[in-house]
């Protein structure tokens, strides 16, 4: 079958036809979500960065799903990363230190 596809398009377009084609789609499905339904996930995300998709969700009373909302942290980058917790004045370097007692 890849002979006959060869044929056709050199028969057609002659050499030319025979270079590598883009195997890129031609359309591409843009995503639906409503603008104030992404300003909203944005603002609970900076409110409350430990917060997942699910949590998300609840908050937002179940109008989207959970994957729509992981999505949109994915495609907007709205990754935060926590404030490091300052280490104590014990000097345990953060070990655990039950093998001292």
């Amino acid at each position: 079958s890849t002979f006959w596809k060869w044929k056709k398009r050199f028969d057609e377009l002659g050499v030319i036809g025979l270079e590598n084609r883009s195997k890129r789609p031609k359309r591409i499905r843009k995503p639906e979500t409503p603008p104030n339904i992404i300003e909203q996930i944005q603002k609970l995300r900076r409110l409350y960065p430990g917060y997942g998709k699910e949590k998300i969700n609840i908050l937002l009373d179940g109008n989207i799903s959970s994957s729509t909302i992981g999505r949109i942290i994915k495609r907007y980058n709205m990754f935060y990363r926590a404030k490091k917790k300052p280490r104590g004045m014990d000097g345990a370097g953060g070990r655990n230190n039950a093998s001292k007692t």
